[in-house]
């Protein structure tokens, strides 16, 4: 007999464990309706939209544990940065992001801070929570030289070759304008 033709068995995965009905019926390789019609005949009840949408805080995603977060905790009243204690950052910038302090996304209220972006960068790299590549070290370094970024501007061969394309897309355009035939109205037919 199948597990899910057993109402207790049925009634305690749907709400004790609450698994969704996807779920439930993947474990016993059956289609959703199945479970569906099973759960009518012994007239088990179903949660609403709002309590089947509850997940445990682990199987939440990035954005949805911050965006429960800022429910949770507001921003501070004078709009200042936790980590600099400054309304506005280095690039006189004042928007304040929610970040959390250790990147393990815990439910502890006291794990996040709301901090400028640039401080939130900042943080990250001096307590090794951001890896920076050779890569990302040249670009900040071209950068700071004043070089041009990797994908910054043409060179000379290319901007030429761009220039005499479009040279010989006009002549084309002026070749068909002129075949075409004009109306008595100078409008072309």
């Amino acid at each position: 007999m199948e597990k899910y033709k057993n109402r207790d068995w049925l009634y305690d995965q749907y709400w004790n464990k609450e698994k969704p009905i996807s779920q439930i019926a993947k474990e016993c390789s059956c289609g959703n309706t199945t479970i569906y019609r099973w759960m009518i005949k012994f007239d088990i009840p179903r949660r609403t939209q709002s309590e089947s949408q509850t997940k445990h805080w682990d199987e939440l995603l990035y954005g949805q544990k911050h965006k429960i977060i800022k429910k949770l905790k507001p921003k501070p009243s004078k709009r200042m940065c936790e980590l600099c204690n400054q309304v506005y950052d280095q690039y006189h910038k004042k928007k304040l992001d929610l970040m959390n302090i250790d990147h393990q996304y815990k439910e502890d209220l006291k794990d996040w801070k709301y901090a400028h972006r640039s401080c939130h960068v900042k943080y990250d790299f001096d307590n090794d929570l951001r890896i920076i590549t050779k890569e990302h070290k040249n670009n900040i370094s071209n950068a700071k030289l004043g070089n041009k970024a990797w994908n910054k501007g043409l060179t000379k061969e290319t901007d030429e070759r761009v220039r005499r394309y479009g040279e010989k897309l006009s002549k084309i355009h002026k070749e068909i304008s002129k075949k075409r035939i004009r109306d008595k109205n100078g409008c072309f037919v």
